[in-house]
């Protein structure tokens, strides 16, 4: 389970999403921040690029998190790790 979280506070929930579609989705390279029972991705150039703060992912992180983020539940990084749900 996976959700989209922008910074305009519009979110978007998945049941499955691959490695590809989280970087497409945070528009660059992923940054893992790892909480308990959740991982963030963000963009990892987010700060340097200027994008937007994110305030629900902020909340979630205890820490400044910029741009779309993905929020993935506990086992899912599983999934994408082994190359999990990339099927087309």
């Amino acid at each position: 389970m996976a959700a989209i979280l922008k910074p305009d506070g519009t979110r978007e929930q998945r049941d499955k999403i691959s490695f590809k579609e989280c970087q497409e989705a945070v528009g660059g390279f992923v940054e893992p921040v790892y909480l308990r029972g959740k991982t963030l991705l963000a963009n990892e150039d987010g700060p340097s690029l200027g994008l937007q703060l994110n305030q629900e992912a902020t909340k979630l992180a205890g820490r400044r998190i910029v741009g779309t983020v993905v929020v993935l539940e506990a086992g899912a990084e599983t999934e994408l790790v082994l190359g999990g749900p990339d099927e087309d």
